[in-house]
Protein backbone atom coordinates (compact mmCIF):
# COMPACT_ATOMS: atom_id res chain seq x y z
CA UNK A 1 0.00 0.00 0.00
CA UNK A 2 1.32 3.43 -0.95
CA UNK A 3 1.86 5.94 1.82
CA UNK A 4 -0.29 9.05 1.70
CA UNK A 5 1.53 12.33 1.17
CA UNK A 6 2.93 14.08 4.22
CA UNK A 7 2.45 17.74 5.04
CA UNK A 8 5.31 19.32 6.98
CA UNK A 9 4.15 22.52 8.65
CA UNK A 10 6.17 25.30 10.18
CA UNK A 11 4.66 27.87 12.47
CA UNK A 12 4.20 30.66 9.93
CA UNK A 13 0.80 29.50 8.68
CA UNK A 14 -0.96 32.42 7.06
CA UNK A 15 -4.50 31.57 8.13
CA UNK A 16 -6.63 29.26 10.24
CA UNK A 17 -6.79 26.63 7.49
CA UNK A 18 -4.07 24.63 5.84
CA UNK A 19 -3.11 25.35 2.26
CA UNK A 20 -3.24 21.72 1.17
CA UNK A 21 -6.73 21.18 2.52
CA UNK A 22 -8.49 19.41 -0.39
CA UNK A 23 -7.43 15.93 0.73
CA UNK A 24 -6.16 17.00 4.13
CA UNK A 25 -7.92 14.14 5.89
CA UNK A 26 -5.87 11.59 3.93
CA UNK A 27 -2.46 13.22 4.42
CA UNK A 28 -0.05 12.50 7.22
CA UNK A 29 0.49 15.76 9.10
CA UNK A 30 3.73 16.68 10.87
CA UNK A 31 4.46 19.87 12.75
CA UNK A 32 6.25 21.63 15.55
CA UNK A 33 5.24 21.21 19.18
CA UNK A 34 4.96 24.94 19.82
CA UNK A 35 2.56 25.49 16.91
CA UNK A 36 -1.01 26.36 17.79
CA UNK A 37 -2.05 23.54 15.41
CA UNK A 38 -0.13 20.82 17.29
CA UNK A 39 -3.28 18.81 18.10
CA UNK A 40 -3.90 18.25 14.38
CA UNK A 41 -0.50 16.63 13.75
CA UNK A 42 0.17 12.90 13.51
CA UNK A 43 3.81 13.48 14.48
CA UNK A 44 4.90 16.42 16.60
CA UNK A 45 8.54 17.49 16.86
CA UNK A 46 10.57 19.29 19.49
CA UNK A 47 14.18 18.78 18.45
CA UNK A 48 15.84 21.07 20.99
CA UNK A 49 17.62 20.30 24.25
CA UNK A 50 15.29 20.24 27.24
CA UNK A 51 17.23 22.59 29.47
CA UNK A 52 16.90 25.97 31.13
CA UNK A 53 18.01 27.86 28.02
CA UNK A 54 14.83 27.22 26.03
CA UNK A 55 13.19 30.17 24.37
CA UNK A 56 9.71 31.27 25.32
CA UNK A 57 7.15 28.50 24.90
CA UNK A 58 3.42 28.40 25.63
CA UNK A 59 2.47 28.28 29.32
CA UNK A 60 0.99 24.78 29.01
CA UNK A 61 3.97 23.49 27.03
CA UNK A 62 5.26 20.83 29.45
CA UNK A 63 1.78 19.34 29.85
CA UNK A 64 1.29 19.54 26.08
CA UNK A 65 4.43 17.47 25.47
CA UNK A 66 3.46 14.91 28.10
CA UNK A 67 0.00 14.50 26.57
CA UNK A 68 1.45 13.81 23.11
CA UNK A 69 2.93 10.45 24.16
CA UNK A 70 4.59 8.62 21.27
CA UNK A 71 3.45 11.29 18.78
CA UNK A 72 6.18 13.51 20.27
CA UNK A 73 9.59 13.17 18.58
CA UNK A 74 12.63 14.38 20.53
CA UNK A 75 16.40 14.27 20.03
CA UNK A 76 17.11 12.19 23.13
CA UNK A 77 15.23 10.40 25.92
CA UNK A 78 13.74 12.66 28.55
CA UNK A 79 12.30 11.50 31.89
CA UNK A 80 9.49 14.07 31.59
CA UNK A 81 8.32 12.52 28.30
CA UNK A 82 8.91 8.76 28.71
CA UNK A 83 6.63 7.76 25.82
CA UNK A 84 8.22 10.11 23.28
CA UNK A 85 9.84 8.76 20.12
CA UNK A 86 13.56 9.38 19.72
CA UNK A 87 14.49 10.96 16.40
CA UNK A 88 16.46 8.39 14.31
CA UNK A 89 19.47 10.61 13.63
CA UNK A 90 21.84 7.88 12.44
CA UNK A 91 19.47 6.41 9.86
CA UNK A 92 18.54 9.89 8.62
CA UNK A 93 22.22 10.90 8.29
CA UNK A 94 23.02 7.62 6.52
CA UNK A 95 20.20 8.20 4.02
CA UNK A 96 21.05 11.85 3.38
CA UNK A 97 24.76 11.15 3.20
CA UNK A 98 25.93 13.86 5.57
CA UNK A 99 24.94 15.39 8.92
CA UNK A 100 23.63 18.67 7.51
CA UNK A 101 20.61 19.80 9.53
CA UNK A 102 20.25 23.40 10.67
CA UNK A 103 16.62 23.47 11.80
CA UNK A 104 13.84 21.27 13.12
CA UNK A 105 12.15 21.60 9.74
CA UNK A 106 15.23 20.21 7.98
CA UNK A 107 15.27 17.20 10.32
CA UNK A 108 11.56 16.65 9.69
CA UNK A 109 11.94 16.90 5.93
CA UNK A 110 14.86 14.44 5.87
CA UNK A 111 12.93 12.07 8.15
CA UNK A 112 10.01 12.13 5.71
CA UNK A 113 12.43 11.12 2.95
CA UNK A 114 13.80 8.23 5.03
CA UNK A 115 10.28 7.15 5.98
CA UNK A 116 9.44 6.40 2.35
CA UNK A 117 7.09 9.24 1.48
CA UNK A 118 6.88 9.83 -2.26
CA UNK A 119 5.13 13.20 -1.94
CA UNK A 120 6.02 15.91 0.59
CA UNK A 121 4.05 19.13 1.00
CA UNK A 122 5.65 22.11 2.74
CA UNK A 123 3.70 24.94 4.33
CA UNK A 124 4.00 27.52 7.06
CA UNK A 125 7.72 28.10 6.61
CA UNK A 126 8.77 31.71 6.49
CA UNK A 127 12.46 32.11 5.80
CA UNK A 128 12.57 35.85 5.29
CA UNK A 129 16.27 36.37 5.72
CA UNK A 130 16.66 38.57 8.78
CA UNK A 131 19.92 37.07 9.97
CA UNK A 132 22.69 34.65 9.05
CA UNK A 133 21.08 31.78 10.97
CA UNK A 134 17.86 31.99 8.94
CA UNK A 135 19.82 32.24 5.69
CA UNK A 136 21.68 29.03 6.55
CA UNK A 137 18.45 27.28 7.58
CA UNK A 138 16.79 28.23 4.30
CA UNK A 139 19.78 27.04 2.28
CA UNK A 140 19.82 23.76 4.23
CA UNK A 141 16.15 23.07 3.57
CA UNK A 142 16.51 23.99 -0.11
CA UNK A 143 19.43 21.56 -0.37
CA UNK A 144 17.24 18.80 1.07
CA UNK A 145 14.39 19.68 -1.30
CA UNK A 146 16.76 19.34 -4.26
CA UNK A 147 18.08 16.05 -2.88
CA UNK A 148 14.51 14.74 -2.50
CA UNK A 149 13.57 15.75 -6.03
CA UNK A 150 16.76 14.10 -7.32
CA UNK A 151 15.64 10.88 -5.60
CA UNK A 152 12.24 11.08 -7.32
CA UNK A 153 10.31 12.35 -4.30
CA UNK A 154 7.68 14.90 -5.26
CA UNK A 155 7.84 18.16 -3.33
CA UNK A 156 5.15 20.82 -3.39
CA UNK A 157 5.71 24.13 -1.64
CA UNK A 158 2.98 26.45 -0.45
CA UNK A 159 3.17 29.60 -2.61
CA UNK A 160 3.45 31.83 0.46
CA UNK A 161 6.64 30.05 1.55
CA UNK A 162 9.74 31.73 0.22
CA UNK A 163 11.57 28.48 -0.53
CA UNK A 164 13.00 27.51 -3.92
CA UNK A 165 11.84 30.70 -5.52
CA UNK A 166 13.01 34.11 -6.44
CA UNK A 167 11.50 37.22 -7.88
CA UNK A 168 14.05 37.34 -10.70
CA UNK A 169 16.40 35.17 -12.72
CA UNK A 170 20.04 36.05 -12.30
CA UNK A 171 21.39 37.66 -15.47
CA UNK A 172 18.01 37.86 -17.19
CA UNK A 173 16.34 40.28 -14.82
CA UNK A 174 19.29 42.39 -13.80
CA UNK A 175 17.33 45.57 -13.03
CA UNK A 176 14.98 43.69 -10.71
CA UNK A 177 17.94 42.06 -8.98
CA UNK A 178 19.79 45.32 -8.49
CA UNK A 179 16.63 47.10 -7.38
CA UNK A 180 16.42 44.74 -4.40
CA UNK A 181 19.87 45.86 -3.28
CA UNK A 182 19.34 49.13 -1.40
CA UNK A 183 22.98 50.18 -1.57
CA UNK A 184 23.06 50.22 -5.40
CA UNK A 185 21.42 52.97 -7.44
CA UNK A 186 19.93 51.88 -10.77
CA UNK A 187 20.05 54.44 -13.56
CA UNK A 188 17.32 54.40 -16.18
CA UNK A 189 19.57 55.30 -19.11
Amino acid sequence: MTKPPVIISGIACQSEHFTFQNDFFYYDKWGLAWSKYYKQYDKVFDLHPFDDNRRAVPEDYNQRLQDLGSRLHTIYPCADYPDSTIFPLKSVCDYIGRPYFLSSLAYMFAYAMVSGYTKIYIQGMDFMIWNVCEARQKANLEYLIGLAEGKGIGVEIDPVCDLMGNSYLYGYHWNAQVATMPHINVRAD
